[in-house]
């Protein structure tokens, strides 16, 4: 699970005409993610299959997938907390951390 109080982005709108999206500015302020395993095993990310995977670079529908580019990513105050209930196992990373990565 993942919960973000705000997500900021820039985005370039000519590229999108090429079925590209440039992200030159991308945000998240107070990310807290949630990562656990129940007792079964399962993982909160973990989704059953409904159908054949599509073929390597389309969308389910078909469609060609966008190619996606970013420049600046930045992470404010985040948060990250894993839960196994399998083994009992709890940790978080409580304190607050920022995070900012450019493309070189």
């Amino acid at each position: 699970m993942v919960k973000i109080k705000r997500l900021e982005a820039k985005v370039l709108v000519l590229p999108l005409l090429n079925k590209e999206i440039r992200i030159t500015r991308l945000v998240l302020l107070e990310p807290d993610v949630l990562i656990e395993r129940d007792k079964s095993g399962r993982w909160n990310f973990e989704f059953e299959k409904t159908r054949d995977f599509p073929s390597e670079g389309c969308a389910a529908s078909g469609f060609p997938l966008p190619r996606i580019g970013f420049q600046q990513v930045q992470v404010e105050k985040g948060r990250v907390s894993y839960r196994d209930e399998e083994s009992g196992t709890l940790c978080c990373l409580r304190s607050t951390f920022s995070l900012q990565v450019r493309k070189a």
